[in-house]
């Protein structure tokens, strides 16, 4: 009950997100369109694209960067990651790939991350700039009670409907989901968050999916991007912070 009401009061408050205010009742929307499947060709007429689940579309350092967990990458060629035109027309790949080995043991989630760069695919199709987040900062450091809601946006794979070989139809079903700090785990990679809502569906997709955070600066409602899931399952999720997300770009960047 108090979640909800936490949430009713936001919604009657403009929401500062990047250079511009968002009405609160849309800001769950307007958040949930910077977010995309990942997609890999196949190489198959009868099915050209596999879903495998969520992916980050990034605007950062004059580089379009699409950003998923190392995991969604399992026994995929990264060179088949592509990105798919609002309407499916059109899919594009990337020309260069930065992430850790899946396989590797690894102490800590902030290792199970990878990125893509497809600056020069949407340069050539400017359509798909709309969809990416300029991103250039991380939130501000707030008390814990001063954090309004988190919000995050992703496509269950059970959700999507796969029409291809008759139809030529790829429906594309995303779920926009609310949550609340749900205390420290282990990794201090990670934040834990608890669904507002116990999710009536299968999370397995969600990996990849962005989440944003509403917090009160100076008594005003401010949105960042907040960090990326990396494990969900029906009453909580866990996301790698926007931190170590940034020092990974640094370094992909960096590297180029």
């Amino acid at each position: 009950m108090k979640d909800e009401l936490l949430i009713q009061e936001m919604l009657n408050q403009s929401v500062r997100f990047g250079g511009i205010y968002l009405p609160s009742r849309s800001l769950q929307t307007a958040l949930g369109n910077y977010c995309t499947n990942l997609c890999v060709w196949t190489h198959y007429d009868e099915c050209k694209v596999q879903l495998l689940g969520t992916a980050i579309p990034v605007f950062y350092r004059n580089r379009y960067l699409l950003v998923c967990t190392g995991h969604q990458l399992r026994n995929v060629d990264a060179e088949d990651v592509c990105l798919l035109y609002p309407d499916g027309s059109i899919s594009v790949t990337s020309s260069g790939v930065r992430g850790f080995n899946p396989t590797a043991a690894r102490d800590s989630d902030a290792c199970d991350i990878a990125a893509f760069d497809f600056t020069e695919a949407v340069n050539d199709h400017q359509t798909l700039r709309e969809g990416f987040l300029s991103f250039s900062m991380v939130p501000p450091n707030v008390r814990s009670n001063e954090v309004v809601a988190l919000i995050t946006a992703g496509y269950p794979s059970s959700e999507q409907v796969y029409d291809l070989s008759d139809n030529n139809h790829l429906g594309l079903v995303k779920r926009n989901l609310t949550a609340q700090l749900d205390g420290k785990p282990a990794d201090d990679a990670l934040v834990r968050a608890r669904f507002v809502k116990k999710l009536d569906f299968n999370p397995d997709g969600m990996s990849g999916a962005p989440v944003f955070v509403v917090q009160i600066e100076g008594g005003q409602l401010s949105a960042y991007l907040a960090g990326m899931i990396v494990r969900a399952g029906k009453e909580r999720c866990y996301f790698l912070k926007i931190g170590y997300i940034k020092a990974f770009l640094d370094s992909f960047l960096n590297e180029a």
